[in-house]
């Protein structure tokens, strides 16, 4: 990889495109239903009320999580130190590098 000074005055243009796209991924909450085993020792303990009590089973806790998908790019025309003209392509990944 090779870093680059570009210095602003030697930028003749640049333009930028895409957007961040955010995703909500859910995942668990199933389980609950039916446990004959939990039923069984539920009645024994509490009679019928513990046998239905002993019966559920827990459910998974409900999860959220929010995914950001970066698809900005840049297009980038300067100027070098022998005024040759160059363009640079950025990904939105290189570019939060550079912000960070």
């Amino acid at each position: 990889m090779k870093l680059y000074t570009i210095l602003l005055d030697k930028i003749e243009y640049y333009a930028t495109r895409g957007e961040i796209v955010h995703e909500n991924k859910i995942t668990g909450g199933g389980g609950g239903g039916s446990s004959i085993k939990g039923a069984v020792i539920g009645g024994v303990i509490a009679g019928e009320a513990g046998a239905i009590i002993g019966s559920r089973k827990k459910l998974d806790p409900i999860k959220s999580e929010l995914i950001a998908h970066d698809n900005r790019e840049t297009f980038l025309n300067f100027f070098d130190d022998n005024n040759i003209k160059n363009s640079m392509f950025l990904i939105s990944m290189i570019i939060a590098s550079l912000m960070n």
